[in-house]
């Protein structure tokens, strides 16, 4: 499971468990994951917050997790109608072959009142397992909605909550995101994702944060120097390409801490260590992740927190602190 489908199913489950126990009327909450062979991460840790609730998890296959079998992959005679009041498919439509029969089979089981979420890319990939069929963009989820009987809820591509919410929401097939409603009636205020933020290419990224790096540095030369004065006197970099490269050439060697980076380096000029090998005194000055690929950055400060680094700044980050600079 991609981490920025699990960033929206987590948004989705904060902000719905309320409607989801109110429907449920004081009993459990039943749940069916469509697609929900654990073979790629898992959203139970999510689920505990929906308590008390039922899972079921349906597959075409046997697998971690798998509950129900159907004989016929489009026709689930086994689940009678209107058993769920929560069914959701995470990243398997792109996967399913005649995925409109899916969802015919997902409102059928719908309760009145029940929801339907369904995550899916938006943008064309060569994926696998055992198929990657589809890409849906929003006019797609909203037909699919309107064809099944469902009541769309809110439909979005690369949807957020806000547009300053961390880059983990990020991802390059632009995450689709159906949220529908089974029946017309309910008086509630749904809560929608509002805003757009499509995916920004690394190299696109890049070029945009060389240029903030530049248009900082002509303001004010001493920026950086001021900043590493502020805190312990020194700076280390994870990351060692161009934009590493750029904030160097800008800083005194004295200045450098360590530049940390698993894979081969594209500077001979600095000496590069991997995480493990950067002694206990280094990991406790400020390191900044010069990486311009989003969604890798959740992973990368995870990995540099269980290595033992305890100052650790995204680029952004720093970046907005020395334009706050006085």
């Amino acid at each position: 499971m991609h981490i920025s489908c699990y960033k929206r199913f987590q948004w989705f489950i904060s902000n719905y468990k309320d409607y989801l126990q109110i429907i449920a009327e004081g009993e459990m909450v039943k749940i069916l994951d469509v697609g929900g062979h654990q073979w790629n991460g898992s959203v139970d840790d999510i689920l505990n917050e929906c308590s008390p609730h039922q899972l079921d998890v349906l597959d075409i296959c046997d697998g971690n997790g798998v509950t129900i079998i159907p004989r016929d992959p489009y026709c689930w005679a086994e689940i009678p109608d209107e058993s769920y009041h929560f069914i959701y498919s995470l990243n398997t439509f792109a996967h399913i072959e005649y995925f409109w029969l899916t969802i015919k089979e997902m409102q059928r089981i719908t309760k009145k009142g029940g929801i339907v979420l369904i995550i899916t890319p938006s943008m064309r990939y060569d994926g696998c397992y055992p198929y990657a069929c589809w890409a849906i963009n929003k006019d797609g989820l909203a037909a699919l909605s309107k064809w099944s009987g469902l009541t769309m809820i809110n439909a979005s591509v690369a949807g957020v909550p806000d547009m300053n919410c961390d880059d983990a929401w990020d991802f390059p097939l632009d995450d689709a995101m159906l949220i529908a409603l089974k029946g017309t009636s309910v008086h509630y205020d749904f809560p929608k994702l509002n805003y757009q933020r499509r995916f920004v290419s690394p190299s696109d990224q890049k070029a945009s944060l060389i240029k903030r790096i530049e248009m900082i540095i002509k303001k004010d030369p001493n920026k950086i120097k001021y900043w590493i004065e502020k805190h312990k006197g020194r700076i280390s970099f994870y990351g060692a390409g161009d934009l590493c490269y750029k904030l160097l050439s800008y800083i005194s060697k004295e200045s450098i801490g360590v530049i940390v980076y698993e894979n081969k380096p594209t500077m001979i000029e600095f000496e590069i260590k991997k995480m493990e090998w950067v002694c206990k005194n280094d990991k406790n000055i400020p390191i900044i992740i010069t990486v311009s690929t989003n969604y890798l950055l959740p992973e990368i400060k995870r990995e540099l927190k269980r290595c033992g680094f305890t100052d650790i700044y995204y680029l952004r980050d720093f970046l907005c602190d020395l334009e706050k600079q006085s």
